[in-house]
């Protein structure tokens, strides 16, 4: 099977309104909650109500939605809790204590996940649909765009 540009687009594009539109599972601080996860590749939304906040790629979306309940496994929690607590988490990778119970207490307030396995290309899909969000609230999602990953997707689009 040979795909085009054009169909790699429009691949990409449901996959971004898959994680737009599928329902949202609500965050959980409990070791039960990413047992609901296959242990498999996927792409995954967080959300902060009803707006996209982070998009991430995984080889185990078990294992990340595991991580996501700890500072120093996490980028968009970690970020989220500068964003919140107007400080950096210390050298080991933590808010502090007060900080830490907070940040767990607005996860299971405000944030909800949405997910797509994925096999392969699941970094230039992340790449993708994160250039394509970054435009819409863009104060709001936190994840960075990468130089190379622009060039990929300008490359993508003038084909």
């Amino acid at each position: 099977m040979r795909l085009n540009n054009s169909d790699i687009i429009n691949y990409l594009d449901e996959i971004d309104n898959h994680l737009k539109t599928s329902n949202r599972i609500q965050f959980e601080y409990n070791l039960l909650w990413a047992s609901q996860f296959e242990n498999k590749p996927a792409i995954y939304a967080i959300f902060k109500g009803d707006v996209l906040v982070y998009i991430g790629e995984t080889a185990s979306l078990k294992k990340r939605m595991s991580d996501i309940r700890r500072t120093y496994n996490h980028t968009f929690r970690k970020h989220l809790g500068i964003k919140l607590f107007k400080v950096k988490p210390n050298d080991k990778g933590f808010f502090s204590e007060e900080n830490e119970k907070a940040l767990s207490s607005y996860f299971e307030e405000n944030i909800k996940v949405t997910f797509y396995y994925i096999n392969f290309g699941r970094s230039e899909a992340e790449s993708y649909i994160i250039h394509k969000n970054k435009g819409v609230n863009s104060d709001l999602l936190f994840n960075k765009i990468g130089k190379r990953d622009l060039k990929l997707i300008e490359a993508l689009k003038s084909k």
